[in-house]
This record gives C-alpha cells, sequence and structure tokens, in this order.
C-alpha cells in the first residue's frame, strides 16, 4: 500500500473511532477507542517520518525536467535542502514551471522549506519557476549574481523576498564558498570584462563537493568564460558529473573546458524538440569523443543522482 493510500485509510479509521467515542457511552469502549486513536497516530507518525528522512550520509540532486531551463533539487545530509534554478518560460507563457512542477514535487518529497535558493542568472527560463516557489515556500536565503535586470519578473522576485523576509546574498564576482551538512559549495569568481547585458557568461558557477564526490553547475556560460575558467591557476574544475553549460548549445561545452572538467558523465537539460535545437549535434560528439556518459531530460525526463560521499548512482525518471 502507498503512503498516500495509507494516509486515507488512517483517516477513515480515526473518523470511525471518533464517532465511537461520541456515539457509545460505555467508559470501557470510550478508553480503548482512544487506545486505537493512539496507536494510529504513533504508526502514521513512525511511517511518517520514515518516509520523510534521508539517510544522514546521503547526498542526493535531482535535475528536474522544467522543459527547456533549468532546475535542480539538492539535499544534503542533515536535512539541508537546496533549490538551484526555477526553470520558466518567456512571460507570454501561461504555465508556470514553480506552481505546476517543482511545488508539487516539493510538495510530494514533504518539503516546505529551503536553506537556500540560487539563482544562476536572471534570465526566464532560469528566473520565473522561482517567483512561485519564493511566494510560497519558507526561504531563508535567496543567493543570486551582481546583475539586476529591469524586467517586471526580476523586479517581483526581489520584492517577493523583501515582502517576506527572505535573505538576499549576492555572491561577490571574486567568489565565495559556504558548507552544509559536511557538503561544500564554491562559487567561482567572476571577470569584470563582460558588459551588463551578457547575462550568460555572468552566470554563478559553482561546484558542490561531498568528500569524494563533485559536480558542476555551470549555468549558461558560453566559450569566452569557459575558456577563462580553465586558463585559471589553481583552480580545480574536475567534477564527476557536469551539468551541461547552456542546455548543450553549440557556443559551450568547449574542448578546452571539458579537459579541465574530465566528467563521466554529462546531464543537458532542455525541452523536446526546443526550437534551438539543443544539444547541438557537435557538442553531443564531443562528448562521445570523450567517453562522457550524456543524460538528457528531454528524453530520460529528470535524472536523480545520489551519492555517499565515494561513490555515486545515476537513475533517471525512465528508468535507466
Amino acid at each position: 500500500m502507498s503512503l498516500d493510500r495509507l494516509e486515507v485509510a488512517l483517516i477513515y479509521l480515526i473518523l470511525l473511532s471518533s464517532y465511537a467515542v461520541l456515539k457509545i457511552k460505555r467508559k470501557r469502549i470510550i478508553f480503548g477507542a482512544l487506545i486505537v486513536l493512539t496507536g494510529i497516530f504513533c504508526v502514521y507518525h513512525y511511517l511518517h517520518l520514515r518516509s520523510t528522512k534521508k539517510p544522514d550520509k546521503v547526498l542526493t540532486i535531482t535535475i528536474m525536467d522544467v522543459g527547456q531551463g533549468n532546475s535542480a533539487l539538492i539535499q544534503a545530509p542533515r536535512g539541508y535542502n537546496i533549490l538551484v534554478d526555477g526553470g520558466g518560460f518567456t512571460e507570454s507563457s501561461p504555465f508556470d514551471t514553480g506552481k505546476y512542477i517543482l511545488a508539487p514535487f516539493l510538495w510530494k518529497n514533504r518539503i516546505d522549506t529551503l536553506d537556500y535558493v540560487i539563482l544562476s542568472h536572471p534570465e526566464s527560463d532560469h528566473l520565473n519557476g522561482l517567483i512561485y516557489i519564493l511566494k510560497n515556500f519558507k526561504v531563508h536565503t535567496f543567493i543570486k549574481n551582481t546583475d539586476k535586470p529591469e524586467t517586471e519578473e526580476y523586479k517581483s522576485l526581489i520584492e517577493t523576498c523583501k515582502r517576506n523576509s527572505i535573505r538576499v546574498w549576492e555572491i561577490s564576482k571574486k567568489g565565495e564558498a559556504m558548507e552544509f551538512g559536511g557538503t561544500e559549495v564554491l562559487f567561482l569568481g567572476t571577470p569584470d570584462q563582460y558588459s551588463s547585458d551578457d547575462l550568460n557568461n555572468k552566470s554563478l558557477v559553482f561546484k558542490i563537493s561531498y568528500q569524494e564526490f563533485s559536480m558542476l553547475f555551470p549555468g549558461d556560460i558560453l566559450s569566452a568564460r569557459e575558456k577563462s575558467l580553465a586558463g585559471e591557476k589553481g583552480l580545480n574544475l574536475h567534477s564527476e558529473i557536469l551539468l551541461s553549460p547552456h542546455h548543450g548549445s553549440s557556443s559551450s561545452s568547449t574542448e578546452i573546458f571539458l579537459e579541465k572538467v574530465l566528467p563521466k558523465s554529462v546531464i543537458v537539460s532542455c525541452g523536446r524538440n526546443n526550437r534551438y535545437r539543443f544539444p547541438h549535434p557537435d557538442v553531443l560528439t564531443r562528448y562521445n569523443d570523450m567517453g562522457i556518459h550524456i543524460f538528457r531530460t528531454d528524453r530520460d525526463g529528470a535524472v536523480f543522482i545520489s551519492s555517499d560521499g565515494m561513490e555515486h548512482h545515476i537513475k533517471t525518471h525512465k528508468g535507466e
């Protein structure tokens, strides 16, 4: 029996027991009914905890299937929850990825509080789905880069943070780091050379590390930023898993960058039959030539990653 059906059954049992308590006046029966109610509550509480508690030593990352956009949920040891980007469509689209994809997934996993929400850069396919999340979930800290575009969506997002007393943390161009649940997140520096309208290259780029496991989140950076990162002395980009830069566009995933990251697997977050034709065939060829295992949300659905700090496993919504 699934947990949802069990919950329904428990509700009916509680109602029947309550009815018995109200209608039957015999003290012995009432006492017995109370014992039954107490037992039901204890069983439900136990099952609830068992279904929601994550192993204390396991890091899980879910790359959500949000169509032509990016969104990921990081669940770190000791109960930390971090949402990275929210997907989203253009302003004219009535479909809200936050309301119809992210929120149901979070509620199903009994998550109503997010320790951090990270916006890689303020473009619609990363930003728009976060507005609903910030309005309807308890969020402790919102993390963003220094961009402040004059769009209605960005203004709404920032206003929501102010209204809900959500701390806004702007990552400096020099980069910063944070640690939670034995997991480290390193935000890499952003050079000053990019113009104010070059939102892609100014994406937050961060590497998440948990003991021997690591994954790189590069946002929508293009070849110029990739080459800058690859040429930075002392910077360790190597990661077991790479979220494909800019959804697998031909302007990203340069050879010099991939040689520095050396991922075993790459995950391309893109929409089915998208008008940009992402991922580009040349990029897929590059991945294949380097022996990188490719996962795609347009074909595989959501991608689920788990690691105990030493080994990692990848599954998809379609069962691979």
